[in-house]
């Protein structure tokens, strides 16, 4: 018995992996996840309070499953998928990884907003314009996600 404990301990450890995947939390958006894995880092969702959405991908470089590989993105002022969040002037958002970067680099507008890296990077928003969020993942490589920040009329 006292091996089968073990064992299955063993098991469920090792199944835990490197600690990438989906984020999650109550926010998460409704729409499923855009995928991930091998070159493609995790996706990343923005979220200000309510339901959020999936964040677009820029350049990375990015190494999971045994692959590596680096993308290259065109300009987020030209992506036709980025997200468009309407939200309110020092409103607090929240961005929610699928992992633990090491560290994090948010500008809004052209303009750098300090934050500590971590699975979840809050932020007030001071202006509105492109959001480009910069990780970096000791293990996996950079990654790098935008959307845009338009302010709510008062």
């Amino acid at each position: 018995m006292r091996i089968t404990c073990i064992l299955l301990g063993a098991l469920v450890l090792a199944g835990c992996g490197s600690g990438v995947g989906t984020p999650s939390g109550s926010n998460v958006p409704p729409e499923s996840a855009p995928s991930a894995g091998g070159t493609i880092p995790p996706p990343a969702y923005i979220e200000f309070g309510e339901p959020g959405h999936w964040m677009s991908r820029s350049s990375s470089c990015w190494s999971s499953d045994g692959v590596a590989g680096c993308l290259d993105a065109a300009s987020p002022a030209n992506d036709p998928n980025l997200p468009e969040l309407i939200v309110a002037r020092d409103g607090t958002g929240r961005i929610h990884l699928g992992f633990d970067p090491s560290s994090a680099h948010l500008t809004i507008g052209g303009t750098r907003v300090p934050v500590h890296a971590g699975r979840t990077i809050t932020f007030t928003a001071h202006r509105p314009g492109l959001l480009l969020l910069d990780v970096r993942d000791h293990d996996h490589g950079s990654a790098s996600y935008d959307a845009r920040l338009r302010f709510a009329r008062d």
